[in-house]
This record gives structure tokens, C-alpha cells and sequence, in this order.
């Protein structure tokens, strides 16, 4: 098979946002141009370096008398995403970054409570469009278990680091992609 430059690819945020989380249980989707269901909430606008998935495969050799590398077992694995949100008036960030009971909003005042209670596990959906089409990527059991330092500074703006942790859903699979190529219109979202 020879090389093709038309194979490679680079992405860009989707139209409409690309960040969404919704409650377990929510309708997924399956396929990159379907609108998601009512019940994803739109996260606004993330950092510039997107997101990153990351892939944890830990492995244990198993050597033969004399030394040799005969197998290795695969122990564990994992996937992560991390992902910083800008909006940080968005009621729906703040429900993700400090918990669904903990922000409670009354008109123009919002209340957040820093608290130990446990983050809800979610589903999760990014939106890229890529030079070829759409992808979309799918978590269907997440959790926020790691937040950046906030820092409050009038140098830079009020954002929130996060790490997504996946869990494995029914199948065994920790995350989906979804690629269609040369869709005539990016995702909208919710």
C-alpha cells in the first residue's frame, strides 16, 4: 500500500462547541453527525491544547530460565482525558468541576460549595472536525477525578484543569470514536 498524504489529519473544535456532559444512563451516540440527546450540556470553550487521551498499559515480562523475555502479561489499563475548561460562569462547568449538589444558582447569584463529596460519574463527548470530516469521541462512563490548581491571578483568565478518568462501560470499552468522512455539516451538539 503505497503512502497517502490525504490520510493525515489535523483537528479543530466543531461548530456549535465541542465539550458535553450528560447523566450515566443518557442516550449515547453512534456516529460523529447524529445531534446528541437533550440531556448533554455543553461545557463552552476549552484550552488551547484540547484534548489529551491518554492510554495507561502497564505489563508484567515473564523471562525463561537463562533470562529471556518469553511474555508479557498485560496487568492493567486505563484511559484518561485532560481537558481544560474556559468558561467558568457557565453553571454547567461548575456542576462538572465541583459537583451537580454543589452549585446552586438564583438568579444572578451562582453558589459553589468546595466539599469532599465525590464527583458523579458521567458520560462525556468531545467534537472535532478534522481536514477529512467529524470525529467524535465518546466516554461513556467518566469521572472528573482530578482538578488543577484554580488560580485567581489578573494576569490570566479563571480556568478549570481537568482530568477525566474512563471506566469501563457493559462492553469493556472505555472510550468510542466515532469518524465520518467528508460530512457536509459539523455536529451542533445538544
Amino acid at each position: 500500500m503505497a503512502n497517502n498524504t490525504a490520510n493525515i489529519t489535523s483537528t479543530n473544535p466543531a461548530d456549535g462547541g465541542e465539550f458535553y456532559r450528560a447523566p450515566l444512563g443518557s442516550t449515547l451516540p453512534t456516529d460523529a453527525i447524529t445531534d446528541l440527546d437533550v440531556a448533554f450540556k455543553g461545557l463552552g470553550f476549552t484550552g488551547e491544547d484540547g484534548f489529551v487521551v491518554s492510554q495507561a498499559r502497564s505489563t508484567e515480562d515473564k523471562r525463561a530460565y537463562g533470562g529471556d523475555v518469553v511474555y508479557s502479561l498485560q496487568t492493567e489499563y486505563g484511559v484518561s482525558v485532560q481537558v481544560t475548561v474556559y468558561e467558568s460562569q457557565n453553571a454547567e462547568v461548575l456542576k462538572t468541576v465541583f459537583g451537580d449538589d454543589n452549585v446552586t444558582v438564583s438568579g444572578a447569584t451562582t453558589t459553589v460549595k468546595y466539599n469532599k463529596k465525590r464527583l458523579p460519574r458521567s458520560v462525556f463527548v468531545s467534537d472535532h472536525v478534522t481536514d477529512q470530516g467529524l470525529l467524535r469521541q465518546v466516554i461513556p462512563v467518566g469521572q472528573v477525578t482530578e482538578v488543577g490548581d484554580i488560580t485567581l491571578v489578573h494576569t490570566d483568565i479563571l480556568m478549570y484543569q481537568l482530568t477525566i478518568t474512563a471506566y469501563p462501560d457493559a462492553n469493556g470499552d472505555y472510550m468510542l470514536e466515532y469518524r465520518t468522512v467528508d460530512a457536509e455539516e459539523p455536529p451542533v451538539g445538544g
